[in-house]
């Protein structure tokens, strides 16, 4: 069995892949690019700035790695280059076909293109043009259907009809996007899946068909706050793995590799914290608290101080960490828990910023989803 994880190119969820054991195993692991706008460069025009992004996403992921190539949904990392190739539709959206053809030249030959663009009455002519380029010029291609929870799946046939998919199977990944789903409904997306697991059955369509979901919420609750405090957040990812292996014969298994769907802004306001996605299904977090903040009862104003430097809080956390029963009798190896073994071995911590341990949460994930298959 493949797991599918879904990555965007921003530097912690490319160095969560990046550091996958297996990452070059294509038998083990194929990612879902999400293609993300490039750093801003004030020397680069944006053109050249995203064909450098590409080579640094490429050397992350695996130049001849086979990769599902997307782009995001979530506005606020696009861009006027991706705002391009999603919405000119000219020519079969021939801005996206010229971008995939450059990509497979210079980076990977391996690329799986996606199908961007909505079946609107406006562009479908053109959406139809670009499915038919996809299909004769690369080995395989890909579609994102949005999907929901209680879904009964009866009009995908006739949808696929309509965008000439259904002569096209032997080719296609369909990519089955539920987005998040709360603990709350997990009971419900088995079912769900059941029922597309059925209705695909009945189709003998001859694609790959991957589920995508993620339950890691916006945010994660901050309750007692006394350094060291080990708190809770329920995952559903790994009992819908194995819902998955044990109950679906058409149906492969993908995830947001732990990470929420949609950009969340903290507000500037970041307490140190790390995650760890354990075995039995619990995402243990520990904070440090180690800024005071008041308000000026004359102007209002809001004062944050700095009580312990990130790095002292860092590694105080590791630390906590590590006595757990969870991570000292947790066999799997990742570059994620080296991280946090370094912590507490080195001069200085791996890593000051939330990006870095976003990427060590992540890569934690992936890695115990790959050793769960195997």
């Amino acid at each position: 069995m493949v797991y599918f994880p879904q990555i965007k190119t921003t530097t912690a969820e490319l160095k969560a892949f990046k550091n996958l054991h297996s990452r070059e195993d294509d038998e083990i692991v194929v990612p879902i690019l999400q293609l993300t706008k490039p750093r801003l460069s004030r020397t680069l025009d944006p053109l050249q700035s995203l064909e450098n992004h590409m080579e640094r996403v490429f050397k992350r992921i695996g130049k001849n790695k086979k990769t599902i190539v997307d782009i995001t949904q979530d506005e606020t990392y696009q861009d006027a280059n991706l705002n391009q190739f999603i919405h000119d539709s000219s020519d079969g959206y021939i801005h996206w076909i010229n971008h995939l053809n450059i990509i497979r030249t210079d980076y990977n030959k391996n690329i799986i293109p996606s199908v961007i663009g909505k079946a609107a009455p406006d562009t479908l002519p053109e959406l139809i043009r670009q499915i038919d380029s996809l299909y004769n010029d690369y080995d395989n291609f890909s579609i994102r259907l949005p999907a929901n929870v209680g879904e009964d799946f009866s009009k995908l046939q006739e949808m696929f009809d309509l965008l000439g998919l259904t002569e096209k199977t032997d080719k296609l990944y369909v990519l089955f996007d539920f987005n998040y789903v709360g603990s709350p409904h997990i009971e419900e997306l088995k079912g769900t899946i059941n029922v597309l697991d059925e209705k695909l059955w009945d189709l003998n369509w001859q694609s790959t068909n991957v589920i995508l979901f993620s339950s890691c919420p916006s945010s994660f609750r901050i309750g007692n706050r006394n350094p060291g405090t080990l708190e809770q957040q329920n995952m559903a990812e790994y009992e819908i793995l194995e819902y998955v292996q044990n109950h679906c014969d058409g149906i492969s298994y993908g995830d947001y590799a732990y990470i929420h769907p949609e950009r969340t802004d903290g507000g500037g306001f970041w307490l140190p914290r790390i995650d760890y996605p354990a075995a039995d299904q619990i995402c243990y977090y520990m904070r440090e608290f180690n800024k005071d903040m008041s308000r000026n009862p004359n102007t209002g104003k809001l004062t944050i101080e700095t009580t312990v430097p990130n790095d002292k809080a860092y590694k105080n956390i590791s630390e906590n960490i590590s006595h757990e029963f969870f991570f000292q009798n947790d066999p799997l190896q990742s570059w994620g828990r080296n991280q946090i073994l370094e912590n507490i071995s080195a001069d200085k911590v791996t890593g000051k910023s939330p990006q870095h341990y976003i990427a060590v949460r992540s890569n934690i994930h992936m890695e115990r989803v790959i050793s769960f298959m195997r």
